[in-house]
């Protein structure tokens, strides 16, 4: 009976990393691939703005690498439930952080999912300089505010993981070093330094999957 049960996890967390791995090709290769369109940066005057969103809807694959992200975020949030629920160990007085991460989890996937200002924008036959600039700004500033979504992840996954021992403790602290980075450079959101706990965290994403990778395939052994 134990045995099966240990198969059984074995088989959750392979699953549980395949997915989270598989979220990484969903997400950044339309990010990238938009950004070919000229995407500029985050304080971009209004004719820049307004070249890069004719040409996000001058282009045919752009509505469909659009439609991936939101795909890709909704596989993100579904994967945060599976992948805090998998350990199932959280001492009492830390019952609340799963439901922390995952609501915080639920903010960015939300972002993802409603965000249209730059989509709409695109679509109009003609896009005058003073909206262009404000959906382009619109678009970047939620993004911004999204990073806070993350950080609530990271926060709460980190904090059980130095609690609780789910991960290795240099993941629990990589982890919360991302959340404490992203929650700054929301501050400082037009800056460069958001790439810093942006990187971070997707370190830390990767590494937590491949743990869950090699616990499955030790244990599928045994």
């Amino acid at each position: 009976m134990h045995m099966a049960a240990d198969q059984a996890q074995a088989r959750s967390h392979r699953g549980i990393a395949i997915v989270g791995l598989l979220v990484l090709p969903l997400l950044f290769v339309p990010t990238v691939a938009i950004s070919t369109l000229g995407e500029p940066g985050f304080e971009a005057p209004a004719r820049e703005a307004v070249t890069f969103l004719e040409a996000v809807g001058a282009s045919s694959w752009a509505p469909f690498m659009s439609a991936l992200q939101v795909l890709a975020a909704m596989t993100l949030l579904w994967w945060s439930v599976a992948f805090i629920r998998s350990f199932g160990r959280v001492a009492e007085e830390r019952a609340w952080l799963p439901t922390a991460a995952i609501a915080s989890m639920t903010v960015f996937a939300a972002y993802a999912v409603l965000a249209s200002s730059w989509a709409t924008a695109a679509q109009l036959e003609e896009v005058g300089p003073e909206l262009a600039l404000y959906a382009f700004d619109e678009g970047n500033l939620g993004f911004a505010s999204s990073w806070l979504g993350l950080a609530g992840f990271a926060l709460a996954s980190g904090w059980a993981t130095l609690a609780e021992g789910w991960l290795p403790r240099w993941q629990g602290w990589l982890a919360v070093a991302s959340a404490v980075g992203f929650v700054a450079a929301r501050f400082v959101w037009t800056s460069q330094l958001w790439l810093v706990p942006y990187a971070l965290f997707w370190a830390w994403f990767v590494a937590a999957n491949l743990v869950l990778l090699r616990r499955s395939t030790t244990a599928s052994r045994t």
